[in-house]
């Protein structure tokens, strides 16, 4: 770890080093830009090095992972909010216990994705789990995944199954769940047409109430005056005017629709046999089968596990940790301390000054001369066998013990 050196001492230094004769117009905001910007290079230097001073770790279980509602033997993997760039990925064989040892994880190319003949994968994914959209014609079972849409959840949302999800379509007529089909090819009533005992008909035209229902209870002759709603020769099933059904409206018990092109047929009656919900009462967010899932902003890491392996270690690098600067008050983060060693707050203090010099409308110079030397040292650093980590291989390769 390096000597403690803050960055108000690299805003101070670089005002010396940029050597100009006026540095009234370089704000404090100007110079937390070239702060930040300069630590996230030398971080991603690190980083890029694969050198594990900023390294973390966790463990996770099998059991933790989402399972893919599509694909078989794909998790997902929640990645850590202050996630910044993989580092390592092991799995721990199911047998053997916690003794058993990790191994590291293929990463899955575009060709093999979602199979990689048996071998343990992964691959960096978006913040969105791969979901079938929902399909109000389908029938869910329980654990499966879908995405929502504009009216249905949501946009960018993913929803579980919880429950059995019945397909929306059985509010809707034919379907004998909620429906009973009353007649079909019902007409309007035809002073001119005879008609048997239990025909029924639509009024209209003057006769009777317009698309209201009626039943012959006796033959009806020809004429008008036998015409609904004439109580000896009809009986009023619904005075109300039937309405085609419509999947967006609920309907009560005992209530009559007509139906559609779509919906059941064209001129056919259905009676409500109970309460039937709108369609959209099954969609996510409205039945209670569903539960969202909190949708994770950092994204997930996607998951090939054949076998079904207990344990999961991932390694990785952090974001790079917040910097701030107080001018006035002459303080600021200690950068000398997030460091390894002591080149990068002199870098920092460099870029400021190469950065005030842009400004000032002055060239570089020798100070970025400097800087880009400090910059190829602390590389030159990190490629030393004594600085730079071991390469990833799997030292288990052999199958044989002892495992070196």
């Amino acid at each position: 770890m390096g000597i403690s050196y803050t960055t108000y001492q690299a805003y101070s230094n670089a005002l010396l080093i940029a050597d100009v004769p006026n540095t009234n117009f370089w704000t404090q905001a100007d110079a937390l830009f070239s702060l930040q910007k300069t630590q996230r290079y030398v971080y991603k230097m690190y980083c890029e090095a694969d050198d594990d001073y900023f390294r973390t770790d966790i463990y996770f279980p099998a059991s933790s992972l989402l399972q893919d509602g599509v694909r078989q033997y794909m998790n997902y993997l929640a990645l850590p909010s202050d996630f910044y760039r993989l580092r390592q990925l092991q799995y721990q064989n199911v047998y053997g216990g916690s003794n058993a040892p990790f191994r590291n994880a293929d990463k899955m190319s575009g060709q093999n994705y979602g199979n990689t003949q048996q071998v343990p994968a992964y691959r960096m994914i978006g913040s969105n789990i791969p979901a079938y959209q929902y399909n109000p014609a389908i029938q869910y079972n329980s654990g499966q995944y879908v995405s929502g849409g504009t009216s249905t959840g949501g946009v960018s949302t993913i929803w579980q199954t919880n429950s059995v999800i019945p397909a929306a379509t059985i509010c809707t007529p034919p379907t004998a769940t909620y429906w009973t089909t009353i007649t079909t090819n019902i007409t309007y009533y035809n002073p001119e047409t005879p008609y048997a005992v239990g025909t029924y008909v639509l009024g209209g035209g003057g006769y009777g109430t317009t698309n209201a229902l009626y039943l012959s209870i006796l033959p009806v002759p020809i004429g008008t005056t036998q015409a609904p709603p004439n109580a000896t020769y009809w009986t009023t099933v619904s005075a109300s005017a039937l309405a085609p059904y419509s999947t967006a409206s609920t309907y009560t018990a005992g209530t009559y629709v007509l139906g559609t092109a779509v919906y059941g047929t064209l001129n056919t009656v259905f009676l409500s046999a109970q309460n039937v919900p709108a369609a959209s009462y099954f969609q996510p967010g409205t039945y209670p089968g569903w539960t969202q899932l909190v949708i994770n902003p950092t994204g997930y890491l996607a998951l090939y596990d054949p076998v079904g392996y207990q344990t999961w270690a991932m390694g990785y690098y952090p974001q790079p940790p917040a910097i701030t600067i107080n001018v006035a008050g002459t303080t600021g983060t200690d950068i000398g301390a997030q460091y390894p060693d002591n080149l990068p707050p002199e870098i920092f203090a460099y870029q400021i000054a190469v950065d005030i010099r842009i400004k000032a409308k002055l060239p570089p110079g020798d100070v970025e001369t400097q800087l880009k030397q400090m910059v190829k040292t602390l590389s030159d650093t990190m490629l030393k066998d004594n600085n730079k980590p071991e390469p990833m291989k799997d030292v288990f390769a052999s199958g044989f013990a002892p495992w070196v």
